[in-house]
């Protein structure tokens, strides 16, 4: 970095300083040259595990078509298991369906049965709550929500975590709005964006990685206004 530059950054922090008011500047000033907070994962996995993603849309309307969602959160999350080296396999989304279909009974299994059917040691459960494009079918404005709980069970039907909270853990949801889009296929692009920052949001749990400072307390906060 030359003298000039730096020279700039200082006066451009100088003048943002000027610009809050009071003592404000002080907690601003420590909040902007804080260091990230580091974020363990929920739960040790241990090393070379074959997982299976398993995403159930029971819950939510027949009306609402969950399937390309499905498939593109699976693909994404299976994406982001295997970059950040939580898994060193995941079972591919076609080899499921050809399972599902070939297997009467499936929707009576357990997750650690269709697991070992599938040769997987871990099963990650999503469950979807919550899942839409826009507010009714006619409208041109476009508002993607989605909402999911996770858990991760093993081949033994074991649950591995989250041990306190039997319907799974409620991940942060994920909302995006656009404005007026009058293209009949936006919905597609809208569905893979938003599988692609829910598999974000899901893979963080099981990797180490860092957050902006306040992020923990924040979320903290957030988890006992639910248990409220």
């Amino acid at each position: 970095m030359t003298r000039l530059t730096i020279a700039v950054a200082a006066a451009a922090v100088a003048v943002m300083l000027l610009a809050v008011p009071g003592c404000a500047w002080i907690a601003w000033t420590a909040h902007l040259f804080a260091r990230p907070e580091k974020v363990e994962p929920v739960c040790t996995i241990p090393p070379d595990v074959k997982m299976l993603v398993l995403i159930s849309d029971l819950e939510l309307s027949e009306t609402v078509d969950c399937a390309a969602m499905k498939r593109n959160l699976t693909d994404s999350l299976s994406e982001e298991l295997l970059a950040h080296a939580v898994a060193t396999e995941v079972v591919p989304y076609g080899d499921l369906l050809d399972f599902i279909a070939d297997e009467p009974v499936f929707y009576q299994m357990s997750f650690g049965e269709i697991g070992r059917k599938l040769g997987a040691d871990l099963i990650l459960y999503v469950r979807l709550k919550r899942f839409k494009l826009r507010d009714t079918e006619d409208s041109l404005l476009w508002r993607g929500e989605l909402d999911v709980r996770v858990k991760l069970v093993d081949a033994d039907d074991h649950t591995l975590w989250p041990l306190d909270q039997p319907l799974g853990y409620a991940v942060d949801p994920v909302v995006v709005s656009r404005d007026r889009q009058e293209s009949p296929t936006y919905g597609v692009k809208l569905t893979e964006e938003l599988g692609m920052l829910m598999a974000d949001r899901i893979a963080r749990l099981f990797y180490e990685h860092e957050v902006p400072p306040g992020t923990k307390a924040r979320r903290e906060r957030q988890e006992e206004d639910l248990d409220e």
